[in-house]
């Protein structure tokens, strides 16, 4: 018998799929195996043991009725070793010829078409699939009238990641693959043409030298690459089909978000001017009102890629559905603030001396512990993570938390509020440079230190109210 055996082979001789046969080895860490792979006789012999049993072979077994209750196959990723793939070839000889290298150019890179067309025939159910939700954010964007430049920019940036991460199949792989198959191809044409020149002309060796030095990459990295572009185009599917729950969820809140920011341009602010036009308000104060609103609605809007991206790298799987969640209602009650509460406020600050002032105070206040909820609200999930995930979500969250802050610093600047003291200045920045991250180890240090934070900042804003009456 011979040695090494293809994997196609063994695979028929042991009545299973090459898929089993490769997956069989993966779990294994054999993380060099692929369906292009060889079976070495040790190698042979330990897949023969668990797929046969004994020295004898099998009889394939009669497939079973399949019923509505059968769990899909696990799908499996193959790996795509740009070192096994160098052990074909000299490095050394390709370094020196480059005839020869752009040859193994070229062989390489059918070699991984190859490898691609044979994982995209096994995924073909599952690409199907997930083509159907990939059309939906597939979309190209455009511009609504009723949005800013800067708000169609973020939309259109958003349809972009979307378009691209759930982009399936091999076929921008393949074209890369074959872009440099042609240019190696055009390449040595070129070569085997100046070699001919060289030859009947008059400088000979200077020119063979000249020709023989021109740059090009090594073989190594060239295959490293292209191995890497096609092993990416194969992982992509089969995450994205292991998480379809995730996938279809983002699908649903990618439309979800971007209808209701639609609404809050048109229905919601109509809306909300009429029961301002109702209550005798000016359109000069409500106008101002739905700017500040604005102003809220779209750093929300800016923190819903960052958490997809997240998820799309694997992260937060577990519990990205009640994060999206507890995002959204913190959403909906900024909306409703600002479209029954906020009114209130200012007609509760209208008459009195400075009330302009009391009345920024107090709405960023509301909008603080609106934030503060949707920090808490993800403690729990926080503290079930992985470090990276926690840090992850501090961070993430922490602009919303940040934001009423940065308003009232940047509202005591524009208006040179001389009356706020200094040492009160002084301790509101230091508020927000407070890093909870430190507290990550003990969750009830953790709540300690929020739960201190909530107390200073309500001091703090009682402090400059109080200064202001002075």
């Amino acid at each position: 018998m011979a040695y090494p055996r293809k994997i196609d082979m063994v695979a028929k001789e042991f009545h299973c799929s090459e898929k089993d046969l490769v997956w069989f080895f993966l779990k294994r860490g054999y993380n060099s195996i692929n369906y292009s792979s060889t079976l070495s006789e040790d190698d042979y012999n330990l897949a023969r043991k668990h797929f046969l049993g004994s020295s004898s072979p099998k009889p394939p077994a009669k497939p079973k009725p399949s019923t509505p209750a059968d769990k899909p196959a696990q799908k499996i990723s193959v790996t795509v070793d740009y070192r096994t793939l160098l052990k074909k070839y000299d490095a050394e000889e390709l370094k020196l010829s480059p005839t020869k290298y752009f040859e193994a150019a070229r062989s390489v890179v059918d070699e991984l078409l190859d490898i691609l067309q044979r994982h995209e025939s096994a995924q073909k159910d599952t690409i199907a699939e997930l083509l159907q939700i990939s059309l939906k954010l597939n979309e190209k964007y455009i511009d609504n009238p009723n949005l800013t430049p800067e708000e169609n920019s973020l939309f259109a940036e958003r349809q972009k990641f979307f378009a691209e991460k759930f982009s399936f199949g091999t076929d921008k792989a393949k074209a890369r693959l074959l872009s440099v198959k042609a240019q190696a191809e055009i390449s040595l044409a070129r070569f085997e043409k100046r070699l001919n020149a060289i030859y009947d002309g008059e400088n000979l060796f200077c020119e063979l030298a000249a020709l023989e030095a021109e740059p090009r990459p090594s073989f190594a990295f060239l295959v490293e690459n292209l191995s890497q572009a096609a092993q990416d185009a194969m992982l992509k599917p089969e995450f994205l089909a292991q998480n379809i729950k995730f996938v279809t969820s983002v699908a649903s809140y990618q439309k979800t978000w971007s209808d209701a920011y639609k609404m809050f341009k048109t229905s919601l602010r109509e809306e909300f001017f009429a029961t301002c036009r109702e209550d005798g308000l000016d359109e000069e104060i409500f106008s101002l009102c739905y700017d500040d609103w604005q102003t809220k609605r779209f750093a929300i809007e800016e923190r819903f890629l960052p958490l997809i991206d997240f998820a799309l790298k694997g992260k937060l799987l577990h519990s990205i559905e009640r994060v999206l969640k507890i995002f959204g209602e913190y959403r909906e009650a900024v909306d409703k603030f600002y479209l029954h509460e906020r009114k209130k406020i200012y007609r509760k600050f209208a008459f009195t001396a400075g009330g302009h002032l009391q009345e920024k105070f107090e709405t960023e206040s509301e909008l603080y512990k609106l934030a503060e909820k949707l920090q808490r609200d993800l403690q729990e999930i926080i503290f079930a993570s992985d470090t990276e995930e926690k840090i992850f979500l501090l961070r993430w969250s922490e602009p919303l938390l940040n934001l009423p802050l940065d308003e009232i610093k940047n509202f005591i600047r524009d208006k040179e509020l001389d009356a706020i003291s200094e040492e009160v200045l002084r301790k509101f920045a230091a508020l927000r440079q407070k890093n909870f991250a430190e507290y990550l180890a003990d969750g009830k240090a953790y709540g300690e230190a929020f739960k201190r934070r909530e107390e200073d900042f309500n001091t703090l804003i009682f402090r400059m109210r109080k200064d202001l009456t002075k």
